[in-house]
């Protein structure tokens, strides 16, 4: 079992925000996962995406199978993937974004707050629960928007959808750059230079 997600939008809208605390609750929560990203090297505007696997055993790439969930930050997104969505998946599209922005004005003061909610809907749809997020998110606040993105799910009848196990024990979390540094270490590496402004991949190791 694993479901495959893609969340699109322009730079500036918050996607690396999106995968850094979706990636984190995912691990401390046990799920084995792979992340990546496509992205224009701008600071703002240009499409770009952000593409996860979750699964039940150990994934060390995507998948190349079609789209479980497809979250469109802007209309770009849909018009792309929609069509690549498998049998019984789930699109977000700019109107659900739109008003999951307007529930974060209103109950959280603060438009960009809509993407930690979005965050508590895209668990919610793999099965978490705000019981399994109880003794891991202290943050008062936190936890609100956690809840409120699970709310959404249900109303829009995507709670537990894909929900998967979560199986992973003795775990570690990292990134493209750590596994290089790791890898460079290993191989003896005493001095490295370079241009420190991407960042590859993140991924579940055992």
């Amino acid at each position: 079992m694993e479901c495959n997600l893609l969340v699109g939008g322009q730079a500036g809208q918050g996607l690396a925000s999106i995968e850094n605390e979706l990636t984190d609750l995912l691990f401390r929560l046990g799920y084995h996962f792979f992340a990546t990203k496509f992205y224009m090297s701008r600071i703002r505007g240009g499409h770009n995406e952000h593409l996860f696997r979750v699964a039940e055993e150990p994934v060390h790439a995507l998948s190349g199978e079609p789209w479980d969930v497809v979250v469109g930050l802007d209309e770009e997104t849909e018009r792309l993937h929609r069509a690549d969505l498998s049998a019984h998946g789930i699109c977000i599209s700019i109107d659900g974004i739109r008003e999951i922005e307007k529930a974060a004005k209103e109950h959280f003061r603060n438009v960009k707050m809509s993407n930690n909610i979005l965050v508590g809907l895209l668990l919610n749809v793999l099965g978490v629960t705000s019981e399994n997020l109880g003794a891991l998110v202290k943050e008062e606040e936190k936890m609100a928007l956690l809840v409120a993105g699970m709310d959404f799910a249900e109303r829009w009848k995507m709670a537990g959808r894909f929900a998967l196990m979560p199986r992973a024990v003795n775990t570690l979390k990292f990134d493209g750059n750590s596994a290089l540094g790791f890898g460079a270490l290993l191989g003896g590496c005493q001095f490295v230079a370079g241009y420190p402004m991407t960042r590859p991949h993140r991924c579940r190791c055992i």
